[in-house]
């Protein structure tokens, strides 16, 4: 009997430890239930996200200037011809010499005495001014997506027809940009030139675009030379060379010269130039 009172003792305590234990889960299950979850997402929409990150604002580079401070550090390099003169372009095409190797890029020691920027688009001054001539037959175009930067708030260039031959320029088409160049008389001028983005591709086409440059608006005497790879340059400045400034006053001439094939043809833009006395 004793035994039995014994066994009917741990009996009746194991079932009130199993007891607690159940309530004691009972109560967890319920805490658990009742804490706040994430909040629900309706079918077809994405769950929140964390807040995005603060950043700075993105803040285009600033156009270019007159200022040339600098003028265009990352332009490409384009071939300029020597600085002691060469023929003038005839009817027939026939050039003046050439330099073969690429002009060193400029260094400048000092800021230039001199700057002005001229084109189809630019506001004409006594010290810079551009003009196009061509032929009925052969028009020059006004078109869309030149330079848009100081004193060139029209973003227009002029879209020049070929002459059909890759070594002749027709000598009644061409595009010409002026300048007067102030106090400087002697000294040296850098000379860039900027190739228009237009909506056609073909209306900015010159592989090359040949320009020369003279001591001056209605001068026959060139100072120099050089090409621009226009498709490789679209939408920027491209450096045409230093050249000897003599008597104040210096232009660039673009000519027509190209076979003109699948109706190319050259993009006359923007031309900016920075003079230094000698």
């Amino acid at each position: 009997m004793a035994t039995s009172r014994t066994r009917n003792g741990l009996s009746g305590g194991l079932i009130l430890v199993v007891v607690t234990s159940v309530v004691l889960v009972i109560a967890l299950a319920v805490v658990l239930a009742n804490r706040p979850g994430p909040p629900s997402v309706p079918a077809g929409q994405a769950g929140p996200t964390a807040a995005p990150t603060s950043a700075a604002p993105f803040e285009p580079l600033p156009g270019l200037s007159p200022g040339w401070d600098p003028l265009t550090p990352d332009a490409p390099v384009a071939p300029s011809d020597d600085d002691d003169g060469g023929g003038y372009p005839t009817a027939s095409g026939s050039p003046g010499p050439v330099r073969t190797s690429p002009t060193p890029r400029p260094v400048r020691s000092t800021a230039a005495a001199f700057t002005a920027v001229a084109g189809n688009g630019c506001a004409e001054t006594a010290t810079a001014g551009a003009f196009a001539s061509f032929t009925a037959g052969e028009p020059v175009t006004n078109l869309a997506g030149g330079w848009t930067g100081t004193g060139c708030a029209a973003g227009r260039f002029w879209s020049v027809p070929m002459s059909g031959d890759a070594q002749r320029d027709d000598e009644s088409t061409a595009v010409t940009w002026w300048f007067k160049v102030g106090g400087v008389t002697q000294g040296r001028c850098e000379v860039w030139v900027f190739i228009p983005k237009p909506a056609k591709e073909t209306e900015a086409a010159g592989k090359p675009t040949h320009y020369y440059v003279t001591r001056g608006r209605g001068s026959t005497t060139v100072v120099g030379q050089f090409t621009v790879d226009q498709p490789d340059s679209r939408g920027a400045w491209a450096f045409g060379g230093t050249f000897a400034l003599t008597g104040g006053q210096l232009a660039v001439e673009l000519v027509n010269r190209g076979a003109g094939a699948g109706g190319a043809r050259h993009a006359a833009g923007q031309v900016q130039i920075g003079c230094w006395p000698s």
